[in-house]
């Protein structure tokens, strides 16, 4: 998708710039002066020319890109629920939860994971949902190979303390953050 956008526009962006993606991630909140500070232009006219075709290019592409993805899952899968996580799967929600609707499929965004607040540093947010919901399915696939009873105490403390950057991390501090520890600096 990010390639079509650059390739329709032909403003001279690059699909390897950082800002591309981040400024495109932004539309979905309706932030459209995010694509401002994509233009290579130096006058204020052709700084809007240039916002205005990426308005243009843009839902076109995503169009496209809905499509694609659409065909995709057809052919790999017949369907009776989808389970959709990550970045790109939010900046394209309305197109899929519409089309998904109007196939009679429900649709589950993150698996109905939510990263803990406390614990998204970086403002990842639903972009490592997937991410988030395999870790804690691995912590109990642990628990239960290894016979580790929690004792009712959560997955997921309410309280997060960074581990210090040292070779060898604090016992202490891997302990109250919840970790199997069986010695010193493991």
């Amino acid at each position: 998708m990010v390639h079509q956008f650059v390739e329709r526009t032909a403003v001279g962006l690059s699909k390897d710039d950082l800002r591309l993606i981040s400024a495109l991630a932004e539309t979905t909140n309706n932030n459209f002066d995010a694509l401002r500070f994509l233009s290579r232009k130096t006058r204020i006219e052709e700084i809007n020319a240039d916002v205005e075709l990426f308005c243009r290019i843009l839902p076109i592409v995503r169009k496209e890109y809905c499509r694609a993805l659409w065909r995709w899952l057809r052919n790999i899968a017949l369907m009776d629920e989808i389970l959709v996580c990550g970045g790109t799967a939010s900046f394209v929600r309305q197109e899929l939860t519409e089309h998904f609707d109007g196939e009679g499929i429900p649709i589950c965004w993150n698996g109905g994971m939510e990263l803990p607040k406390y614990l998204d540093t970086m403002g990842l947010g639903n972009r490592i949902a997937d991410a988030w919901a395999s870790h804690i399915s691995h912590i109990k696939f642990l628990d239960h190979e290894l016979s580790y009873d929690r004792q009712d105490k959560s997955l997921v403390p309410d309280y997060y303390v960074q581990p210090f950057k040292s070779s060898k991390p604090d016992m202490e501090i891997w302990q109250r953050n919840g970790y199997i520890t069986t010695s010193l600096g493991i």
